[in-house]
């Protein structure tokens, strides 16, 4: 029913390897596993048996090879896919539209310029991370999902399309001036304008979302984005939970967000040095 791989780079020769990885993924698929996790830390290319299986229902890769099937793609069960420093280009809309009951996709450190999961109708949830240096942004089109977790340290990301969104964790950890961490006033930064854009993009996509997380370093640029005018429109939220320390540079965030979401019933305080919170 579960299968785990891992191969390193010192395990053999590159072809004795692949063919060993091979002769492995085909004895885990044939009695129908439903669970199959490869960790592949050596240069391999994915056989097009691989990409058709009717019994498999999750699937976690990790592999700093590129995923590029040159076949059909076909995992008619696929519910739940992860996939961890992989380069990914055109050919992952294959993937996609091979994965008929794809419900939620998890992406971390991977190398993509666009993410379009508008024929993705069962998708709900997606939980991205970028870490990567990739020089392209990540465009996100997901109409469909519910649920969003992001984790972005490259500024890379540009959500087009989250419109039935209703829960979403945004961790942005931004490599902010450090000074911002501490003084008063946190509008003195001069280069902040492509920061001002982005976060009124953000703030319009979450407009509908009714649990919302947020981080510190967000709660800052919210501060920097208050104190330059930049409009804040009326969210839906009904629980907050804040994932800070409560500085005086977050605080016009935090005043903001309290401010425009009217519905809000539910405040929860995640202070990493004490208890939870949890205010009504």
């Amino acid at each position: 029913m579960r299968f785990h791989l891992y191969v390193d780079r010192e395990t053999s020769e590159a072809s004795e390897r692949s063919h060993h990885v091979d002769s492995l993924i085909k004895f885990a698929i044939s009695p129908n596993v439903e669970k199959l996790s490869l960790v592949l830390n050596a240069y391999y290319v994915f056989p097009d048996f691989f990409f058709s299986n009717s019994s498999l229902k999750q699937l976690i890769l990790d592999s700093w090879n590129y995923i590029r099937p040159k076949c059909t793609v076909s995992w008619t069960s696929l519910q739940n896919l992860s996939l961890r420093n992989s380069s990914l280009d055109e050919s992952f809309t294959k993937v996609l539209s091979g994965s008929p009951m794809l419900e939620s996709l998890t992406l971390q450190s991977c190398s993509l310029s666009c993410l379009d999961l508008s024929e993705s109708p069962r998708l709900r949830r997606l939980d991205l991370e970028f870490f990567n240096s990739s020089p392209r942004k990540c465009h996100i089109v997901a109409p469909h999902i519910s649920y969003l977790r992001m984790i972005d340290s490259t500024q890379k990301y540009s959500l087009v399309d989250v419109s039935s969104l209703i829960e979403a964790n945004i961790d942005t950890i931004y490599f902010l001036p450090r000074f911002w961490c501490t003084q008063d006033d946190p509008s003195k930064d001069p280069s902040k304008e492509d920061y001002q854009v982005m976060m009124q993009t953000m703030l319009e996509n979450l407009q509908n979302v009714e649990k919302l997380t947020v981080v510190l370093s967000f709660l800052q640029m919210l501060s920097v984005a208050e104190f330059h005018g930049v409009p804040f429109p009326t969210l839906k939220v009904k629980t907050l939970t804040l994932k800070t320390t409560i500085l005086q540079s977050a605080v016009p965030g935090i005043a903001k967000l309290l401010q425009n979401s009217p519905e809000l019933t539910n405040i929860i305080l995640r202070n990493p040095l004490k208890r939870n919170k949890k205010i009504t």
